[in-house]
């Protein structure tokens, strides 16, 4: 999942004036690549290391996902670029980037073909960028400082839905401006100091980006988009319940002035279960975080994983359902971040795309602690964990099920193992921890039970 900090690696964020408020989403040129090259080439990567694998049999596949659920995986959220650019890449050249879009569109067509062999329905394209300014009196965000640049996610849509995909998008909230203003994102503080006026900006702020970006994806032939946005978890919506609420009911006007695609609601961890939002959308997306004891987890099986995973979605429908009269034939989306590391279901997620220290600080230059390096790789235990929940989602009989989602789950290439300083500023950060199934043997259960 991305935080805060990861966009200074994949892009210089410069502001460049303008806002995303147009009435109208504005043309942008997508350039076209070269039709063939023979300087410029994916990089290949030697496998990991053998104990990477874990100590776990991976589980033969129990079964398929009923026809008429949506096969669904999210790509890591941040742009597919390689630092430094392979020689002779230098053909579609980003100078404000320092990056090449012919070699990114490469990562991405290598990426899309592999997802098309997945048998996905819908892939996830998660963009973000900071706001302009938050000492102005509108917070907008300025196209030009997208992380994916505009031109690219017109020709990843385009792309995905040549393959038959359909494409989603999803905005993940910064916590600062491009003057390196900050609004207090602290727990504490939001619970509370934060003042309601303090609340209605950030929703505001919401609603002019989500309000353009419902314009863009209309005008792209966006498929879906989130309702809310994703990533960053805004606390003080538990003090606000009522403003929130009312301001996601008119923020869904204003976007269907816009946008007809679906809607689905939750990203950002769904924190009230009220009939007015929920029966405004076209899904509701559910994370699947089942837990064990450290105990359990010594002696891990996927039938302890699977009961788990039954006990969670039934808690969650109870925590949909109480004191409310709600239609529980919504469809649900249940998403799936499964680690690929041994303590994954005991000890929940860690930051997989760069060091941080025991504080939980992003580790800069000259600091050497990294927590990541710490963690010990198991792809077993995320193979066990993707046959279990998908037996569970199978196997439940609480919610109506309409996608099943690897969530920010496909990373850029095939690499697993991180770089050797594993230090800020390496795109690849750590993927044999990650969330990632691309090339783990978890993929090959995904594709087992996605198989129609």
């Amino acid at each position: 999942m991305r935080k805060l900090i990861i966009a200074g690696f994949v892009l210089a964020l410069v502001g460049c004036g303008g806002g995303g408020d147009s009435s109208t989403a504005p043309s942008v040129s997508v350039a076209s690549a070269p039709t063939t090259t023979s300087t410029c080439n994916l990089l290949t990567y030697d496998p990991p290391p053998k104990e990477y694998f874990g100590k776990h049999q991976i589980p033969a596949p129990a079964g398929t996902l009923n026809t008429e659920i949506v096969r669904s995986v999210g790509l890591k959220d941040y742009y597919f670029a390689q630092h430094p650019t392979p020689t002779g890449c230098r053909i579609m050249w980003d100078q404000k980037r320092q990056i090449d879009f012919y070699y990114s569109r490469l990562m991405y067509t290598a990426t899309l073909d592999r997802l098309q062999k997945l048998g996905i329905d819908r892939m996830w394209i998660y963009n973000y960028a900071p706001f302009s300014d938050f000492n102005a009196s509108t917070w907008t965000v300025n196209h030009e400082d997208w992380q994916i640049p505009e031109s690219e996610l017109i020709w990843i849509i385009q792309e995905t839905k040549k393959r038959g995909i359909k494409p989603y998008l999803a905005w993940q909230l910064f916590e600062t401006d491009m003057k390196g203003n900050r609004w207090n994102n602290n727990h504490t503080y939001q619970m509370t100091q934060m003042t309601e006026a303090e609340f209605i900006k950030i929703m505001e702020g919401w609603r002019n980006v989500v309000t353009d970006l419902a314009m863009f994806g209309e005008k792209y032939g966006v498929a879906g988009m989130g309702l809310d946005w994703n990533a960053q978890h805004l606390s003080s919506m538990r003090r606000f319940k009522e403003t929130a609420i009312q301001k996601f009911i008119s923020i869904h006007a204003d976007i269907r002035k816009h946008f007809t695609g679906k809607l689905v609601f939750g990203q950002q961890s769904l924190i009230f279960h009220d009939p007015r939002i929920l029966s405004l959308v076209d899904e509701i997306s559910v994370s699947l975080i089942p837990r064990i004891t450290l105990e359990q987890n010594n002696n891990l099986t996927v039938e302890m994983l699977e009961e788990a995973s039954l006990k969670a979605i039934e808690n969650m429908y109870y925590q949909y359902t109480d004191g409310l009269k709600l239609d529980i034939e919504i469809p649900v989306g249940f998403e799936i971040a499964i680690q690929s590391r041994d303590k994954y279901f005991v000890e929940g997620w860690v930051e997989d795309g760069f060091c941080i220290t025991s504080t939980g600080m992003m580790t800069g230059p000259g600091n050497t602690e990294c927590i990541q390096k710490t963690y010990v790789p198991d792809f077993s235990v995320q193979a066990l964990g993707v046959e279990a929940m998908m037996r569970a989602i199978s196997k439940q009989k609480f919610f109506k099920v309409k996608s099943v989602n690897f969530s920010t789950a496909y990373w850029g290439n095939d690499k697993l193992y991180s770089s050797p300083s594993g230090n800020y500023g390496e795109m690849d950060g750590f993927p044999q921890l990650s969330q990632s199934i691309r090339a783990k043997p978890a993929e090959d259960v995904a594709r087992a039970w996605f198989k129609r």
